[in-house]
């Protein structure tokens, strides 16, 4: 069966259309857009995303109305998972380069002083703390896929889940306060967040089907992500305790890895709908969508950052 796919670090996920059950009761679908009209707001920052357009997948960044494209790792092997710095000066990704592993980077907005920030082993979905001093990950130690926090130097590494199963896509809230993160621990993937003290465990969603990839407001009060409820990868908003869980694009095409404007105006995200995987922006509501790139190859992996 065809289906979309989504990458939980190294690992390729197909996931066909089928027809499963919805979340439970309380939740509401957002009407389809009506056009793609361009959206009146999330005109800020910057976007970085990842694209094979040239064969290997590297790392882009470009305006927030999809002008300004440029390759910032033009050299790099398989490079994904970027995420802006608080400040919009730096870019963490993971790159399976020279190390004969996945390893984590930080690099210069423009692409320029690449550095390896060191971990024992293999890394992937690197986000930053909000003060900028911090990288939250996901790492296989050595069998078990865990949230570790490292140093941006590489230093201090601390363990931040310890449960079997696999646990991923960490995203560090903006006040500092929590840690929202995927797990399979339940016996499919729901998300969680927890304090950064490690106390506080919520779990987010309970969905018999795949909840993935939260990404925070800037306020911290609400956390976007994808799920597969109602048989389609669609984008969901959510209370950032798991209340008022609704779709907010629709069933007649695939949506997935959410990312919010640094305003909270706008969310880009990826759609296949129409033709390959390309990015594209809405309002958080789910209207104005708007199309911000139309390559050849699969556009995917969004994160918005602010203007440094």
């Amino acid at each position: 069966m065809s289906g979309i796919r989504l990458r939980r670090g190294s690992a390729v996920l197909l996931v066909g259309v089928m027809t499963v059950m919805g979340c439970g009761s309380g939740e509401r679908t957002a009407l389809a857009p009506s056009d793609e009209q361009i959206a009146p707001a999330g005109t800020d920052g910057k976007i970085a995303v990842v694209s094979d357009r040239l064969g290997k997948p590297h790392i882009y960044t470009m305006n927030a109305d999809g002008t300004g494209v440029k390759n910032v790792t033009p050299t790099g092997e398989w490079d994904d998972n970027p995420c802006w710095s608080p400040d919009g000066k730096k870019i963490a990704f993971d790159s399976y380069r020279t190390h004969a592993r996945n390893n984590l980077y930080i690099m210069n907005a423009d692409g320029s002083n690449v550095t390896l920030v060191n971990t024992p082993f293999a890394a992937w979905d690197p986000c930053w703390s909000p003060d900028g001093s911090k990288l939250a990950f996901r790492m296989v130690d050595p069998s078990d896929s865990e949230i570790f926090i490292v140093n941006t130097n590489g230093t201090g590494l601390t363990r931040f889940t310890n449960h079997p199963g696999w646990d991923g896509m960490p995203a560090w809230s903006p006040d500092g306060k929590r840690i929202a993160w995927v797990s399979d621990r339940s016996g499919n993937e729901e998300i969680y967040s927890t304090k950064i003290d490690r106390t506080g465990l919520r779990q987010l969603t309970n969905d018999p089907n795949g909840d993935q990839s939260p990404c925070w407001s800037p306020d911290s009060k609400k956390i976007a992500f994808c799920s597969t409820s109602g048989g389609q990868w669609r984008v969901w908003l959510m209370n950032a305790d798991g209340t008022n869980r609704h779709a907010i694009t629709p069933l007649s095409s695939a949506a997935w890895e959410p990312c919010w404007a640094p305003s909270g105006t706008a969310l880009a995200f990826v759609s296949d709908h129409p033709g390959n995987k390309e990015i594209f922006k809405m309002l958080p509501g789910g209207g104005g969508r708007t199309r911000l790139t139309n390559k050849l190859g699969d556009d995917v992996k969004p994160c918005w950052g602010k203007s440094s």
